[in-house]
Formats: structure tokens, C-alpha cells, sequence
């Protein structure tokens, strides 16, 4: 549409000058033909002039000086391209007139053509400058369709209903954004140390979302972290899972006094809501589901490994009181296939590339650490009550 414009403009521009230079050579023209057909005894050059000494500027000449040749010096300063259009002939600069008149018009068609089309054209891929306005304050499109290409590049479905919400969101968060404004929120130095951070936060996802683009976790990493683990044994491998049961109590003497109960008939669960100290547990009957043996402290996970099915364990002193544990029921787990264990060995290997991820930069970078400032010196006077 500019460039029409300015199209439009030169062809105007252009066939105003041609025509004014052509009313001007023609007013020109006509004054030097007056001028020839004034008197009859005069020719109005400079040649005839110095041949007439009585007529003309020669006349001042005087007549015993043999007329001396003068040479006419064009001045092409004060016209420029205006006077060249002058000494044009007629029907050249008619035609000229033609071809500005030509290219004004072509301006003209070509802006009307543009003025018809693109309106519809820019109504299919721009509808305005604001999609949406809050309180008088516009939401511009270019903000909304960034948004939307964001969430299609992540694997959304373009559909009415996402750009509705995405719309939705938009708006909610320009009136929150006028609020917090108006309460004095973005005010307070406490806030904004805590939106610097959520931006800092934001570009550290950011700096490490772009480091794995060339350092990926791939399947084949994972895959050899899962056979390594699973040589070493971190990858259990036919271990024993175990349903157990707890009662908690105050002292030895009581522990052994519940074994006692336990052995001549009484319930474990029973006895556990009654007697127990973990409550939690003796809700349940003092169950405590299904562990493996590495869930459990220290003794209790070298005790269980004894222990069959529906036997009870010595009292066990803990920090929580004296423990009586049974065994309800064990199940042997087969390892972890590889589809089962790869999210937590990809979870670790991400970690890992992360840490070697800020070695990296923080090694490479110059970073020079000012002195922590001291702690306020404790006051030499004390208090006259510690005394």
C-alpha cells in the first residue's frame, strides 16, 4: 500500500511539472513573438543587434568600433530540469505530458485494485490490530498468534477451543496485570525481587531447554545406564517385597508382655489399636503394607530377611519406642524391565547432564567473588540476667 501511494504521487507530481513547463514554454514562446512583430525595423538578437547599431542594445555600441562577436552563455542554474523541459519542442513535451498522464493513471488503478483485494486478505490472516481490548488497553493479534504457534510447536492441536482458552488466558492475565498495577503490587520491593526471580527462573528453563538440544538424553544412553545399574545391582533382581505389620510400644518388658499375648491367641490387629503409640498404623490394625527390606531402618531390615510368613520379630528399640514387627505375607518381584525402570534412569541421567551442564559454563567463565560481609559483631555487654 505504500509503494502505491508513492507511485501515485510521483505519476501527479510528475504530470503537474510537464505541464507547467509546457504553459511556461509556450507563454515564453508567444512573448518573443510579440516582441518580433512589435515594430517591424528591430530582430530581437544578439547577432542582428551588433550587425544594427541603431537599434537593440547594439545601439549604445559605438558606430567607429567594428562590432566585436559576443557569445551567449546558457545559465542552467536557475530551471534546472524545468528549463531543459522548456526547450523541449512541442510535440515532444506533449508527449511527455501524455506519459506522466499515463503513469498517474496506472497509480490510481493500481491502488484501487489494492484497496478492493487487500482488505480481504488481510482480514483472513490480521483481523486488526487488537484482538481483544481490557479496560481501553488492546491485547495486540501479533501477542496472541505468537502464543498459539508457542503451543502448536509443543505438540497442541490448533483447534477453536485451544485459541478460545488461549484468548481467555490472555485477558485474564492483562486485567490481573491492571490490577496488581492499581492495589500498588509491582510497588513493593519485595514482589519485585520475586517476579526478577521467576524471570531468572524462567530463562535458567530456557538456557537449559536450548543446552539439551546439543547434549539430548537419548535411548541409547538410558539403555546403558539401565545394563550398567542392572550389573551393579542397583536394578533389583528377584527381590523379595514383604506385607507387614507393627505394633509400637513404651518398653521392653510391654513388648515382650504383647509377644506373649500374641502367642497364646491374641489378634495383632486387635492389640494394635488398643496398644500401639503409632497411631497412624493402629488405625489400619497396625498394617503397613507392602516394603522391600531398602525401605526399612536399621535393624528392622536384617530382621525381616529372617522372618517367614505369620511370624513375629524380637522387640526392636527405635527412637519411636520398642517395635514388635510381623510378617503378614512375602511375594518375589522380578527385575525391572527396561520399559519400567527407563523414567527414573532418565530422570537421573538429566540430572546429571544439568550438573555437567553448569560445570561446564561456570569453568569457562571468569568469576571473581567479593568477600560475605561479617555478621554484626556480638554487643561486649551481657545481659544482666545470664549473669
Amino acid at each position: 500500500m505504500v509503494c502505491t501511494a508513492l507511485f501515485r504521487r510521483a505519476g501527479v507530481l510528475l504530470t503537474w511539472w510537464v505541464f507547467a513547463s509546457i504553459v511556461f514554454s509556450l507563454a515564453a514562446n508567444s512573448a518573443v513573438a510579440k516582441g518580433s512583430a512589435g515594430d517591424g525595423s528591430c530582430v530581437s538578437t544578439i547577432a542582428s543587434d551588433a550587425a544594427n547599431p541603431g537599434c537593440g542594445p547594439a545601439a549604445s555600441i559605438a558606430t567607429s568600433s567594428p562590432p566585436k562577436a559576443v557569445t551567449f552563455v546558457k545559465n542552467t542554474g536557475d530551471w534546472g530540469i524545468g528549463e531543459e523541459l522548456m526547450d523541449l519542442k512541442l510535440h515532444s513535451q506533449i508527449l511527455l505530458l501524455l506519459v506522466a498522464v499515463l503513469v498517474c493513471i496506472s497509480g490510481w488503478v493500481v491502488g484501487l485494485v489494492m484497496g478492493i483485494y487487500s482488505p480481504k486478505r488481510s482480514r483472513k490472516t490480521n483481523p486488526g490490530k487488537a484482538i481483544a481490548t481490557v479496560n481501553g488497553v488492546k491485547i495486540p493479534v501479533s501477542r496472541f498468534q505468537r502464543l498459539v504457534a508457542n503451543a502448536l510447536a509443543e505438540g497442541s492441536v490448533d483447534t477453536p477451543q485451544l485459541r478460545e482458552a488461549m484468548l481467555d488466558d490472555l485477558v485474564f492475565r492483562e486485567a490481573l496485570a491492571q490490577d496488581a498495577q492499581r492495589i500498588g503490587l509491582l510497588s513493593d520491593d519485595r514482589n519485585a525481587i520475586r517476579i526478577e526471580g521467576a524471570r531468572e527462573n524462567a530463562l535458567v528453563d530456557l538456557w537449559f531447554a536450548n543446552y539439551f538440544k546439543t547434549h539430548p538424553v537419548t535411548e541409547a544412553d538410558i539403555r546403558a545406564d539401565y545394563y550398567e545399574q542392572l550389573k551393579s545391582g542397583e536394578v533389583p533382581q528377584n527381590v523379595q517385597e514383604y506385607q507387614l505389620s507393627m505394633i509400637v510400644v513404651a518398653s521392653e518388658e510391654e513388648a515382650f508382655g504383647i509377644i506373649d499375648q500374641l502367642h497364646r491367641g491374641a489378634v495383632f490387629a486387635e492389640l494394635a489399636k488398643e496398644k500401639s503409640l503409632d497411631l497412624e498404623s493402629a488405625l489400619r490394625g497396625g498394617a503397613l503394607g507392602w516394603v522391600l527390606p531398602s525401605q526399612l531402618a536399621s535393624p528392622i531390615d536384617e530382621l525381616v530377611f529372617a522372618l517367614l510368613v505369620g511370624h513375629l520379630s524380637r522387640p526392636i528399640q527405635t527412637e519411636q519406642g520398642w517395635l514388635i514387627v510381623k510378617v503378614d505375607d512375602i511375594k518375589y518381584l522380578p527385575a525391572k524391565s527396561f520399559d519400567e525402570a527407563k523414567f527414573a534412569i532418565a530422570q537421573k541421567k538429566l540430572q546429571e547432564r544439568r550438573q555437567e551442564a553448569v560445570a561446564r559454563l561456570l569453568a569457562g567463565a571468569k568469576i571473581v567473588k567479593a568477600l560475605q560481609p561479617s555478621p554484626p559483631a556480638a554487643s561486649a555487654r551481657k545481659d544482666p540476667a545470664l549473669r
